[in-house]
């Protein structure tokens, strides 16, 4: 199913207010205790008189600001415009360039970007699904509220009451001082909640390179070998080497084909001269071909 092409609609204007939002569940992090939910609420008007709506969650309350400010950047750059969402995001790709578009920039883009699909739905008349070319349809969904970083026996008992719903998978946040209390905090849930409920985790803590590496040898998804003057990990299995390098911003992936490239020539002559279709792909990769 092909993409409906968005209704004609201009940009008027961009509002944005920030609020903090009490939470049910106290998300504890390796940064600390996150109790209120700090939200940035993103409306996109248009002449036509339909409004786009988005939210952002800014991790920080002194963050929201910041956001906003980019966003009036945003609106004095494509106000008057088409609210096309694809031109809109290339338009404001060339404008923020020389400062990256990273971190608060694409927070600021990416909810302007999700209230222009908004819009452009709410004109069609259809969901937003049908309006990028899917099918709305029943899926399965997890419970993500809570389960932070706490005591193994809070843990369990919160991992009980996020069943409450009817949800038959959640998701358990990781990243504790050590891999030995990684592993009992999974065996805390597991032993607590049925057999039939799917439990994964998420690693998106403060890790260190050897913290993270040490947890992915204990996952058996990398392999240590130890080498004369250094160690290297190795991919036990080509699907999960493809799903980590898909898993990556396009953005990123091009920086570290560069750094490897750069690495390469500056120190491993013997491997460039061996293998130059290795530098050769890591360049092109890397959006420099011509070198």
């Amino acid at each position: 199913m092909h993409p409906n092409p968005p209704p004609a609609l201009t940009v008027r204007a961009i509002k944005a207010v920030g609020v903090e939002v009490p939470m049910t569940h106290v998300l504890g992090t390796s940064k600390g205790r996150i109790t209120r939910a700090p939200l940035l609420l993103i409306d996109v008007e248009t002449e036509e008189g339909v409004t786009g709506r988005s939210y952002l969650w800014s991790y920080f309350r002194q963050a929201m600001p910041a956001i906003a400010s980019i966003l009036g950047a945003v609106e004095e750059c494509v106000k008057g415009d088409r609210a096309t969402p694809q031109a809109l995001w290339d338009k404001l790709n060339a404008r923020f360039a020389l400062i990256g578009v990273q971190g608060v920039v694409r927070m600021a883009m990416a909810g302007f970007d999700v209230a222009c699909w908004d819009a452009a739905s709410i004109a069609a008349g259809l969901p937003l699904a049908t309006m990028v070319g899917a099918v709305p349809r029943r899926i399965p969904a997890y419970n993500s509220c809570g389960l932070g970083l706490m005591p193994l026996d809070e843990l369990a008992d919160e991992a009980e009451q996020l069943l409450a719903n009817g949800f038959r998978a959640m998701k358990l946040r990781l990243g504790y001082p050590t891999l030995k209390e990684d592993i009992a905090a999974v065996r805390a849930v597991r032993n607590r909640i049925p057999a039939g409920v799917a439990l994964m985790v998420d690693y998106n803590q403060a890790l260190t390179l050897d913290d993270a590496l040490e947890r992915l040898a204990a996952a058996r998804l990398v392999l240590r070998r130890p080498d004369p003057g250094q160690t290297s990990y190795l991919f036990r299995h080509a699907l999960v080497c493809d799903t980590a390098y898909q898993s990556l911003p396009k953005a990123r992936r091009t920086a570290l084909h560069q750094h490897i490239a750069r690495t390469l020539e500056q120190r491993f002559p013997d491997i460039c001269a061996s293998h130059p279709e290795l530098l050769a792909r890591h360049f092109t990769e890397g959006g420099l071909p011509a070198q």
